[in-house]
């Protein structure tokens, strides 16, 4: 497992429109295949191979089987976070509540002046997609023109403690932290069993990369392209 580091992610090129090359599909019928994780881009992508699988009369294992979002889902359970909070209307609102207070005090200076009126939920809105968006680059800290979504941050923060969970939006670096804080043995529970992981055709952003590549260090990875 000392190599790991040294080699964290193996890449391979493979036909454009192939899904899954031959070795891959026939490796995954083997008795060693069964050890082998595979992302696949989506869940579409997952429900054709698990059904091409079962018409050829292969037993798989679906939780072999997984979306980037699946397997931030169980790795989030294996390391006991704080639940993820439901992203509805109700926090969608106390997150609005929390913006009105922010602005008032000028956390937003570049959103909100206070010259025109009152925070408004578009505004809100605007913020948290904006969050989203910074939250898929390597360092959102360095936008220096930044209107508000690092501020935002603290905001999400805030809740998170008084509401007991984790914000959809800072489950993926929270992971990430938390993974890196982690030695090479300590693997999570329910990859302990995994041999090796095979991320198929995709294109993750760079917090799913950063997620990969801390995860790379407890099992090898090869990728597909």
């Amino acid at each position: 497992m000392s190599n790991h580091t040294q080699v964290p992610i193996t890449k391979e090129a493979i036909p454009h429109g192939l899904a899954v090359p031959q070795w891959l599909e026939d490796g995954i019928q083997t008795e060693s295949g069964k050890d082998i994780l595979i992302i696949h881009a989506n869940d579409n992508s997952r429900s054709s191979l698990l059904r091409k699988l079962s018409m050829d009369g292969v037993p798989a294992d679906t939780t072999r089987h997984v979306t980037i979002q699946r397997l931030v889902a169980s790795l989030h359970l294996d390391l006991r976070l704080p639940g993820i909070l439901e992203n509805d209307a109700t926090l969608f609102s106390l997150i609005h509540e929390e913006c009105v207070k922010a602005a008032k005090n000028n956390q937003f200076p570049l959103m909100h002046s206070g010259e025109y009126g009152a925070w408004t939920t578009f505004k809100s809105e605007r913020l948290l997609q904006l969050h989203r968006v910074l939250s898929e680059v390597r360092d959102p800290k360095a936008w220096q023109d930044d209107p508000g979504a690092q501020d935002l941050v603290s905001i999400l923060q805030g809740l998170e403690k008084k509401l007991g969970g984790s914000h959809p939006d800072l489950v993926k670096r929270r992971l990430v932290k938390e993974l890196k804080s982690r030695g090479e043995d300590n693997i999570p529970f329910s990859r302990k069993e995994i041999s090796g992981i095979v991320i198929l055709d995709m294109a993750p952003d760079f917090t799913e990369i950063d997620l990969l590549t801390v995860i790379a260090k407890f099992r090898p990875i090869h990728q597909l392209c």
